[in-house]
């Protein structure tokens, strides 16, 4: 039996719990992570139908509400971690409704994740020449 209770209904069943490790952008260009650890039941009720999706070359749906998420999605990310299998990608294109009671649910019941990037990542203007050369050990002002 493990010893780590199940994150969502605090149970101990009797096999591994599954990890998933969550990620997702706000609104205002900040990542968000956390992880959760789900029984097998768990597992099934809130991840089954998000592991079985395929969108192939068909158009993108909310797999919560099934509404027409093809050009206006608000994705969520998730990285599934079964006992005795490979880890598994999840990509999940919400609608911004759905996308916000899911990310809920894992807010309530994960553990937040810190960003490991630093605060330095992130889009940023490349140095200028003058730079580039004095970082070399060059005056840029001698021609």
């Amino acid at each position: 039996m493990p010893l780590a209770k199940c994150d969502v209904c605090h149970t101990r069943g009797s096999d591994k719990l599954t990890q998933v490790y969550w990620a997702w952008t706000r609104a205002d260009a900040v990542r968000t992570a956390y992880k959760s650890r789900l029984c097998r039941g768990c597992v099934a009720e809130k991840l089954g139908t998000l592991l079985v999706l395929d969108y192939g070359s068909g158009r993108l749906t909310c797999p919560q509400c099934g509404i027409d998420t093809e050009d206006d999605y608000d994705a969520v990310y998730g990285t599934v971690y079964v006992a005795g299998y490979p880890p598994m990608q999840l990509e999940a294109p919400f609608c911004g409704a759905c996308s916000a009671m899911y990310r809920v649910w894992i807010h309530d019941t994960g553990a937040p994740l810190e960003d490991r990037r630093g605060a330095d990542v992130g889009p940023s203007l490349p140095p200028d020449g003058a730079t580039v050369l004095r970082d070399l050990g060059i005056d840029p002002r001698v021609r």
